[in-house]
């Protein structure tokens, strides 16, 4: 998306990509039988501002939609967060998407726990990168032919 845009334009393409709206969230269910939920709030912060600019993310959004929606690879990782650090399970989706007019593929990670997520979005891929984010329990991986 251009940057630029009002924090719910970024919102509402999010939502968008899977039939919500910031008045209506949903449970998705991705392709390992995993369920998220699809809300405003995942743009929210604890105080209830919008995070949605953070990190850049914003031009990304719909790469992350469509990392849920089509990851390469969804695993299970152990992981601390919030203020108390504790632990939780998280699920990370990876996806690669080959952009028109770009050199690399674009790498997207989307991560999610019961309480919060985080985006990694879009930025030329290095393969060791990659690799590095490949930790814990992989429950899913596309297979060749597929999507």
């Amino acid at each position: 998306m251009a940057a630029g845009q009002d924090e719910a334009d970024y919102v509402n393409a999010f939502l968008e990509a899977f039939g919500a709206r910031r008045s209506k969230s949903l449970l998705f269910t991705d392709v390992a039988g995993g369920r998220v939920e699809i809300s405003e709030a995942l743009f929210r912060s604890a105080g209830g501002q919008y995070k949605v600019m953070k990190g850049g993310r914003e031009r990304h959004v719909r790469l992350l939609a469509r990392a849920i929606q089509e990851p390469d690879e969804i695993w299970l990782v152990w992981g601390r967060a919030g203020k108390e650090r504790k632990v939780s399970l998280r699920r990370r989706y990876l996806a690669r998407f080959e952009i028109e007019g770009e050199d690399s593929p674009l790498f997207v990670a989307f991560e999610r726990d019961a309480h919060t997520w985080s985006g990694t979005t879009a930025f030329q891929s290095r393969d060791a990168y990659v690799l590095e984010q490949r930790i814990g329990q992989r429950v899913y991986r596309r297979t060749a032919g597929e999507g």
